[in-house]
């Protein structure tokens, strides 16, 4: 097995952070940004980098700072929170951000993203 087809645990969660960094970052921008994702693809996106294997296996949360863990967390808390109080599909996006829910996932993942670009993003070699 060449090099190249070794990739290591630590490389992965280095890559899979900072991705999460990316979402954190959408999620803060939205929906001034022009990233073409509605709210049904950010959360898609989200889950794509943040499920809830993550947290049971904290073993793997060793990329991260105690700050970091913990924040992100919280805010995938509150998408879960906002997402059970919007419908799956044809989300009404004024009326979803009108709601308290919206206000407290943007200021977790606010919070998150501050905590993340302490760092900025790891190395991928």
């Amino acid at each position: 097995m060449t090099q190249a087809q070794v990739v290591g645990h630590d490389l992965v969660a280095k890559r899979v952070r900072n991705r999460q960094m990316d979402c954190l970052e959408l999620w803060c921008g939205y929906p001034s940004h022009q990233s073409g994702f509605d709210i049904n693809g950010l959360v898609n996106i989200w889950d794509d980098w943040v499920d809830e294997t993550i947290w049971q296996n904290a073993g793997d949360s060793s990329c991260y700072t105690p700050e970091e863990w913990a924040l992100l967390q919280q805010t995938h808390m509150a998408i879960e929170d906002f997402c059970k109080v919007t419908p799956r599909n044809n989300i009404n996006q004024p009326a979803a951000t009108a709601q308290p829910e919206w206000a407290r996932l943007i200021a977790s993942a606010q919070a998150a993203l501050q905590a993340f670009q302490k760092r900025g993003y790891l190395t991928e070699d």
